[in-house]
C-alpha cells in the first residue's frame, strides 16, 4: 500500500506519461480528431511501432480510447483533461 494518497499517485502517473515527446506528439495530433497509428506514423515520419508503443502508454495511463476498425486501431482523446493541461502549457511555453 502506497503511503501516498490515491489521487496524488494518480496525478504522478499523468504527468510521468506527459513527459515522453512522442507522447506529446501524439495528443497534438489527437486535439484534430481521431487518428490511426498508421496516420500518425506518416505525419511523424517515424516507425509504426512506435507510435503504437507511445499510444499504447497513453492509452495505459487512460489519456486516450481506442478502437479497432479492421486493422487498424484509431485512437482519440479519452477526456478534456489531457487537451486542457497540454493546451494550457504550450500557451504558457510558447
Amino acid at each position: 500500500m502506497s503511503k501516498f494518497p490515491e489521487h496524488i499517485v494518480r496525478m504522478r502517473k499523468f504527468f510521468s506519461t506527459m513527459t515522453n515527446e512522442n507522447r506529446l506528439l501524439i495528443i497534438e495530433h489527437l486535439l484534430d480528431g481521431p487518428a490511426s497509428v498508421i496516420e500518425m506514423a506518416e505525419a511523424f515520419n517515424t516507425p509504426q511501432c512506435n507510435v503504437s508503443r507511445n499510444a499504447k502508454d497513453l492509452y495505459n495511463a487512460k489519456l486516450v480510447t481506442r478502437r479497432k476498425e479492421s486493422t487498424n486501431i484509431i485512437y482519440k482523446l479519452s477526456s478534456d483533461l489531457a487537451e486542457s493541461v497540454f493546451l494550457a502549457v504550450r500557451r504558457e511555453l510558447s
